[in-house]
């Protein structure tokens, strides 16, 4: 059997399969058929080594390969080479056009470089599903979703590859992210105000509204933004394995309820400076009560 399986190519379950051959690996009926051939098969070689009469193990050896041709009509995959996705953009940061590169990534094409370096990337990256891609090219395709929010499948559509490797290589982006610079907003204003960006967004923020002419103690240096991302129902299904499993309690779909909203989701607050940076997060369903900060504690 290991060498039948070594020399063609088998069908796999659905779970195993890549998303392009998934048309194409087995059923779990199927799966269930092989099962019993080779149960079959194993048996009959069993009964084959303890057969004195020779008729019987002719017999025996005529089932075997009866039943070995089935196992493999239904394992082997005689379908066509399928084509690979076409993969018709550039990822070469230099090769990027000027105008694209700032239209959709909000970069300037002399920065984008540097960007990249600073972002810390290895050279290539290889996603869960097994799938190479440079780290140019997860760079890419990260900052593209972040900044046009378009649906993957139109993303994998315009820069190629299938639509669940644009998933995979975004999902890479976002926990590298995450945990590289995650120090950052995660409860480090300290660090803010000894880079001076605190005091420079009270600076903005004060000649916008003119707040020196009021005599306030406290400078506004911060601004506080929440948001709601909606999810699917949670909780609705069986919390365990098996027939007549216990469902998950109502409880958990309440948590996660937004009655403001009227939706499922995943809450999180923000705090951001006057110039677009966010200088702290938290989350889910956080409570931030930043709106005033005095400057002076920082000292």
């Amino acid at each position: 059997m290991e060498i039948m399986r070594n020399r063609l190519k088998i069908r796999k379950p659905a779970r195993q399969t890549g998303i392009r051959k998934r048309g194409r690996s087995l059923s779990s009926n199927e799966q269930s058929i092989c099962r019993n051939l080779e149960e079959g098969i194993m048996n009959a070689a069993i009964l084959q080594e303890i057969a004195e009469d020779e008729g019987d193990f002719l017999l025996l050896d005529a089932v075997i390969d009866a039943t070995a041709a089935e196992y493999v009509k239904v394992m082997v995959d005689t379908g066509d080479e399928l084509n690979k996705p076409p993969r018709p953009f550039d990822f070469d940061l230099e090769a990027i056009a000027e105008d694209w590169c700032y239209e959709f990534l909000r970069i300037r094409k002399p920065d984008l470089r540097r960007y990249y370096n600073l972002m810390r990337f290895e050279p290539t990256i290889t996603l869960e599903n097994g799938t190479s891609m440079t780290g140019e090219e997860v760079f890419v395709r990260g900052m593209y979703e972040l900044v046009t929010g378009e649906k993957q499948t139109s993303i994998a559509d315009k820069l190629g590859r299938h639509p669940s490797d644009q998933s995979r290589a975004f999902t890479y982006f976002v926990h590298h992210m995450y945990e590289t610079f995650h120090h950052l907003v995660d409860n480090n204003l300290a660090w803010w105000f000894q880079q001076g960006h605190i005091q420079r967004s009270a600076e903005l923020i004060g000649r916008k509204f003119d707040l020196d002419r009021f005599n306030h103690v406290n400078q506004f240096a911060l601004f506080i933004d929440c948001n709601c991302l909606q999810t699917s129902r949670p909780g609705g299904g069986p919390c365990e394995g098996g027939a007549n499993a216990m469902r998950w309690s109502e409880d958990v779909q309440q948590s996660f309820y937004n009655g403001w909203k009227s939706i499922h989701g995943l809450k999180h607050q923000t705090v951001d400076s006057a110039y677009g940076m966010t200088v702290d997060i938290y989350g889910t369903n956080s409570n931030l009560f930043l709106c005033g900060l005095d400057v002076s504690t920082y000292t």
